[in-house]
């Protein structure tokens, strides 16, 4: 898929969109959503430029439509809020909201939405364990060079954030009173898109991207009573199934 060339790329979502269009319609029951999901994640690594902004309004309602539990935002400027609900031992409502309207934020967003909910009984089983108590999670997801100069100073453990995003593709904050409800922000690099790695082997910016989150996300919903050194090689074996 890396080798498609790039004028061709809108005519394979387009194409995929439909089967998925076809796909929701033969699985009234809804028993298969993940793959539905699942062909999200895939596509948005073809979703980067803006000149396929039709495609992705077609593709986040289709998945609106065909899945449960998955509600999306579309806001005046071009961007994307996402909404899903996780069914643990209680709903839990995750809102996934750009912070700005970069092909970046929109991208993130969109993977992220998908991802979780994709993998939604692995995050029951294998981490949350149906403990928390939390019922509803915000993560912000914004570009860093899009950010007021203010934020762009700020530090995370200690290290300046854009000496973290030149090295790495995303930084994810974490609160640490959980008494108060505080969103979770994402932090993009500049080189977000570059980062993206297609069929090969190795991870790249929607891995980390997902792997950082999860661990997150896991954490809150746990309120830090999780030990990292269980957590980190589940979350590895999770993101790996999104390789392409």
């Amino acid at each position: 898929m890396n080798q498609l060339p790039e004028r061709l790329k809108g005519a394979y979502v387009s194409a995929v969109i439909k089967i998925v269009n076809e796909f929701i319609r033969n699985n009234k029951d809804n028993s298969n959503y993940w793959r539905t999901l699942y062909v999200g994640v895939v596509l948005s690594y073809f979703l980067k430029e803006k000149s396929q902004s039709f495609l992705y309004h077609q593709l986040s309602q289709s998945i609106m439509h065909g899945v449960d539990d998955v509600f999306v935002r579309e806001d005046g400027d071009g961007s994307r809020s996402w909404t899903i609900i996780l069914n643990f031992d209680f709903r839990v409502t995750i809102s996934i909201i750009p912070l700005d309207n970069t092909p970046e934020s929109s991208l993130a967003c969109f993977a992220l939405s998908m991802f979780i909910k994709a993998f939604e009984d692995e995050l029951k089983k294998e981490l949350i364990c149906g403990c928390t108590e939390v019922n509803e999670s915000v993560i912000q997801v914004g570009n860093i060079s899009h950010m007021p100069l203010d934020i762009q100073q700020q530090k995370v453990n200690a290290c300046d954030l854009k000496t973290l995003l030149f090295e790495q593709a995303c930084v994810i904050s974490r609160p640490y009173d959980f008494s108060i409800t505080v969103p979770t922000i994402v932090f993009l690099s500049s080189t977000f898109f570059e980062s993206i790695n297609i069929g090969d082997s190795n991870s790249g910016a929607l891995q980390m991207l997902f792997a950082q989150t999860i661990v997150e996300l896991t954490y809150q919903l746990l309120h830090g009573e999780v030990e990292m050194e269980v957590l980190r090689p589940k979350v590895v074996s999770l993101v790996k199934k999104t390789m392409i």
